[in-house]
């Protein structure tokens, strides 16, 4: 039986559990920059319309911590405005910050509930949120405000098809997708849902459909779930066996991300064949991704009480633990299943991971190793192994030795120098350290933990303007909610010191 990719999965248990991988970092509230007092003077000196025009300058030039002060202002003094929430709500959707920005937009949305930006813009934070009717209903209004028949209307149709997807309307989502295809012919996205939905009546159209998406997408993550369905429906042709024709096909929409679309298939298989191990496992995979972990764990205890389970269902059970927080609980599944001849690269990385949040530093430290021995090209696991060793084992020299071993192997990615840089300043060496970071930004100038980096260098030099200009710049670059809240609090700091 063939492994399912597991990368769909790997954020998914992240989003259940609210977890910060890699650099091990947290999460944060509503953070932005502290203005000098000249400038809030200034600030408070400013119309309403200069603080809007400031902010969006600010904004074009990506300095937007400080455009958000202004716009922040400018709501305090006309909280009326349906701009200036739109404003501050469509700077947080940038940063990822979609709580932050869905408070923004809701008050806009009470202001201006005919205002299509809004509108569409809260249906897209809930789908990424996994709000999925709240997104239907957004969208669907979003559609009455617009024009139809421009590619204004594809965009809103496309996050309209996925939510509904995972609300299980897939004839309404058939219905979104056909008419983008028609109003937009070249929005492939499309082709790629609507071959999954029809597939099953209509084959021939589904793999042309998928061919299409292959040739013109070329050499990208989107080409490549096409030629995985497209190689799924060719090979169900020979599955003879309905138990392993039902595995075969929940295969195919869990690697395309759809479990909606096979959860209800193999409910329907385990009533048949309740004795059928792997209807099981498959079927509480489904429900992990949809967010249903006690029957997530109902269905995989079922699947571990019989003869010979297999390492997948061990696997499984891990994952479900780990959404769950159950750490020892999840390093018993995935060391099973790794016992059971699970030697696949994500049952390592998961297991350091869930040793990690045991606080078993040593043996994620092993578990990191094991997992770059299996799959060398991964940056971000070797990241992992480095904050481990420079965070919980206080072990500088193995992680200069780890980091430059990343940089050798990845010489032209910014974050595997930025990586040696940090390890190297970890250490003590903040020359050297300083050489490989600036490397780093000639490499990627908009890597934001580069410029915190560069900073922390610059702040050990005591060099403190530098250093603030780099904090500040971290605070405005960082788009995952790793790096802002660090930067923000370097940079209070500073403030804080300078005054004393």
């Amino acid at each position: 039986m063939s492994r399912l990719n597991k990368i769909l999965l790997v954020v998914i248990v992240c989003l259940c559990a609210g977890l910060a991988l890699a650099w091990g970092l947290q999460t944060y509230g509503r953070v932005q920059s502290t203005p000098a007092q000249a400038e809030q003077d200034k600030i408070n000196r400013m119309s309403v319309a200069e603080l809007i025009a400031t902010g969006d300058q600010l904004y074009t030039a990506k300095k937007y911590s400080r455009a958000l002060t202004y716009y922040e202002k400018a709501s305090q003094k006309v909280p009326s405005d349906a701009g200036i929430w739109l404003r501050m709500g469509a700077l947080y959707q940038l940063k990822n910050r979609l709580a932050d920005a869905e408070q923004e937009l809701l008050a806009a949305y009470q202001l201006a509930p005919q205002n299509a930006e809004v509108t569409f813009r809260l249906a897209t934070i809930y789908r990424d949120s996994h709000r999925y009717k709240s997104a239907v209903d957004f969208a669907t209004k979003t559609l009455t405000l617009i024009t139809p028949g421009g590619p204004e209307e594809a965009r809103i149709l496309l996050v309209n098809g996925e939510a509904q997807i995972w609300l299980g309307d897939f004839d309404g989502a058939k219905k979104s997708y056909e008419r983008v295809m028609a109003i937009k012919p070249d929005e492939i996205t499309a082709y790629q849902f609507d071959a999954i939905l029809i597939w099953e009546q209509n084959q021939t159209k589904a793999l042309q459909q998928l061919q299409h998406v292959i040739d013109v997408a070329a050499d990208t993550p989107l080409a490549a779930k096409a030629k995985a369905a497209q190689t799924r429906i060719q090979n169900l042709k020979t599955v003879s066996n309905n138990n392993d024709r039902e595995i075969a096909i929940a295969t195919l929409y869990l690697e395309q991300g759809l479990p909606s679309m096979t959860v209800d298939r193999l409910s329907n298989l385990v009533k048949n064949n309740n004795s059928y191990q792997a209807g099981h496992y498959y079927l509480a995979y489904c429900y992990l991704l949809l967010s249903d972990l006690t029957r997530a764990k109902q269905e995989i205890e079922v699947s571990l009480k019989m003869s010979s389970p297999s390492p997948l269902a061990y696997y499984f059970d891990g994952e479900i633990h780990t959404a769950l927080g159950e750490w020892a609980d999840a390093i018993l599944s995935y060391s099973t299943a790794i016992d059971l001849g699970d030697k696949q690269f994500e049952t390592y990385q998961h297991l350091a991971y869930a040793s990690a949040q045991n606080q078993a530093f040593d043996n994620a430290d092993k578990a990191y190793a094991k997992a770059i021995e299996t799959h060398p090209d991964n940056l971000e696991v070797r990241v992992s192994e480095v904050n481990i060793l420079i965070n919980n084992l206080k072990s500088t020299a193995r992680a200069v030795t780890a980091a430059k071993a990343a940089a050798d192997k990845f010489p032209t990615v910014a974050k595997a120098q930025n990586l040696y840089g940090w390890a190297l300043m970890a250490d003590g060496q903040f020359d050297a350290a300083e050489q490989l970071i600036n490397k780093a930004l000639l490499l990627d100038p908009n890597l934001a933990a580069a410029h915190l980096n560069l900073g922390d260098v610059y702040r050990h030099k005591g060099l403190a303007s530098r250093a603030q200009d780099e904090y500040q710049q971290a605070l405005d670059l960082d788009f995952d909610g790793g790096i802002a809240p660090i930067a923000d609090g370097d940079l209070r700091q500073m403030v804080t010191s300078t005054k004393r």
